[in-house]
């Protein structure tokens, strides 16, 4: 795979997952505070913690998926084997899993930096993911066309073997007659 464009994934879905991880726990602490103070007749406020804190774990594990292919990138090591490639599809789905929701997070009620924040973070989420899998396709188009070398390579060696083999055929059974 090109360094580039899955580093700059990398970095990207770091630092995106990265700061909403921060604004999460700003946000759940917020509303835990809030939670102790009005009493525990709020049951919305409870419900909006639980949520927040689910989202917190997909956030989570995206951040820790965006550091794993951060970390293969800075290492050179190749992202198109087997694992690699389960790393670098996990990745993206994740990516665009909380892109997705941070699409409908807009919808609920924010407020005009908290929406701005949002988009910001929808878009460079769907670029890293984006990148990633131009990276993704490349390796494979580069994959499929060595194969496709070998495969003609072996095709171009039975045939040559095949030709030899009735070469010696005709030259036997002409020295036969």
């Amino acid at each position: 795979m090109k360094k580039s464009n899955t580093f700059l994934a990398s970095i990207i879905g770091t630092i995106v997952n990265g700061s909403h991880t921060i604004a999460l726990i700003y946000l759940i602490t917020y509303l835990c505070i809030s939670l102790s103070k009005e009493g525990v007749d709020t049951t919305r406020t409870a419900v909006e913690i639980a949520l927040y804190f689910a989202f917190f774990i997909v956030i989570a594990v995206a951040l820790a998926l965006s550091i794993v292919c951060l970390t293969y990138t800075i290492k050179n090591k190749d992202l198109t084997d087997a694992e690699g490639k389960r790393i670098i599809i996990s990745t993206v789905f994740f990516d665009f899993f909380v892109a997705f929701l941070l699409f409908i997070d807009i919808f609920t009620g924010q407020s005009v930096l908290g929406i701005i924040f949002y988009i910001i973070c929808c878009i460079l989420l769907i670029t890293s993911g984006g990148l990633y899998l131009i990276d993704y396709n490349t390796a494979i188009q580069v994959q499929k066309s060595n194969k496709d070398k070998i495969d003609n390579t072996a095709s171009a060696d039975s045939y040559r073997k095949a030709e030899e083999k009735n070469a010696e055929n005709n030259l036997e059974k002409s020295d036969e007659k």
